[in-house]
């Protein structure tokens, strides 16, 4: 339901491992070609997932055994930051989150129907400086959004409202709107 509501904003908010690829993006150097996320691959990693947690269920169903779940959850975050910060090692900062990560592929479905999304609030007032779209740890291009007066409406937006308080002019931020505009 949330991301009707505010997009992906839960990838920026709430996520404890988007927060520790934040902390490790501090400390690992930026690579000079950073990977855009690729729809294909998205989709291909959460059906690897499903197929994983299918035979997990088959084989011991973890859901019904306190230790085995605990124990799940352990491995699993281990390997998503394991996996998420040798990634951001090759292609730049929560590149796991950019790349693969299952939540961003189902919520991003969903994302561009949200009420709330940055957006450009006064649109004349940018100077195309390009600090938002620098700003921005989903490598989208915020600049050509707020120059075509339009919402931000890419499916992998994760409303983390770097763009906004990096602009200088005050010409985007977080606003309320129809989804179809």
């Amino acid at each position: 339901v949330l991301p009707f509501f505010i997009g992906n904003a839960f990838c920026s908010w709430v996520c404890w491992d988007g927060a520790c690829f934040e902390l490790a993006g501090n400390v690992i150097v930026k690579p000079a070609m950073p990977k855009h996320r690729s729809s294909v691959i998205a989709f291909a990693y959460l059906l690897l997932i499903f197929i994983l947690a299918s035979a997990a269920v088959k084989y011991g169903n973890p859901a019904y055994d306190d230790g085995k779940r605990l124990w799940w959850i352990i491995a699993e975050n281990a390997a998503i930051l394991f996996l998420g910060i040798g990634l951001s090692r090759f292609w730049g900062s929560r590149a796991y989150c950019r790349i693969l990560c299952p939540f961003l592929t189902i919520s991003g479905l969903f994302s561009k129907y949200a009420l709330f999304k940055i957006a450009p609030v006064h649109p004349e007032k940018c100077t195309s400086c390009g600090r938002c779209s620098s700003a921005c740890p989903m490598l989208i291009d915020v600049m050509d959004f707020v120059k075509k007066e339009k919402r931000i409406n890419s499916r992998n937006c994760i409303v983390c409202e770097r763009c906004v308080s990096s602009c200088i002019s005050g010409s985007i931020g977080l606003a309320a709107g129809l989804p179809w505009r």
